[in-house]
């Protein structure tokens, strides 16, 4: 007896006719309208674009995107279209959110040095402005500094620092440079911050050659050199 009851329970279950769901929560006629409008490579083309650029507020490149989008919307079609400007000066505030600084970086290479005839040659280029922006912390400062390169692990406690002359020299630090500033600048006096930082515990972690992690300073904690 038990095996026909679980045949006609199979049975009963597929002949209830499906429940029709709607698959969209707009109109269908709305639907149709944005497909015939809609274009998967251009939006593809405008990413691409935008993200070539390095948009940090105040910047060139911040701008460009802004004008980008403005025009993008005025050939789709929308008349009232607009930029408004706020000043961003490391002082104002914008409701909690304190406005930073205006940044803009020229040019910014990183090189190894190779003795030659009693005096030193670039041999390898490691990092380039031109090449990949996001290799320069936010917010650094410009300069031009030919140095011994310190190793000094994380960089961000006293001991690491321990018996190492730092002073005038480049540092290389497993830490961010903003963590890393106060006490390798600041307090021991380096020239500058080579970080290889690796990714954020709170998203994804681990070590990955090929990708660079952004890193910036913190325009609002300053230190003396």
């Amino acid at each position: 007896m038990i095996r026909p009851l679980l045949l006609g329970l199979a049975i009963g279950a597929l002949a209830v006719p499906a429940v029709a769901q709607p698959s969209t929560l707009l109109p269908s006629a709305t639907v149709a309208e944005l497909a015939r409008e809609l274009s998967g490579e251009t939006a593809k083309r405008n990413l691409e674009y935008l993200t070539r650029l390095h948009r940090i507020p105040g910047s060139r490149d911040f701008h460009a995107a802004i004008q980008f989008m403005a025009a993008e919307a005025r050939a789709a079609g929308l008349a009232d279209v607009r930029v408004d400007s706020f000043p961003t000066d490391g002082r104002r505030f914008y409701g909690t959110q304190r406005s930073r600084p205006a940044w803009q970086a020229d040019s910014a290479e990183l090189w190894e040095l190779a003795p030659d005839a009693g005096g030193w040659l670039p041999a390898v280029r490691l990092a380039s402005w031109d090449a990949m922006p996001i290799t320069v912390a936010t917010m650094s400062e410009g300069g031009r500094v030919e140095a011994d390169l310190v190793d000094v692990g994380d960089g961000t406690r006293e001991s690491d620092y321990a018996g190492k002359d730092v002073r005038g020299k480049l540092i290389l630090a497993a830490q961010q440079p903003g963590a890393v500033a106060p006490l390798g600048l600041g307090r021991f006096g380096a020239a500058g911050i080579v970080s290889y930082a690796q990714n954020q515990r709170t998203a994804w972690w681990g070590e990955d050659e090929n990708l660079i992690r952004w890193g910036h300073y913190d325009p609002f904690t300053p230190f003396n050199r």
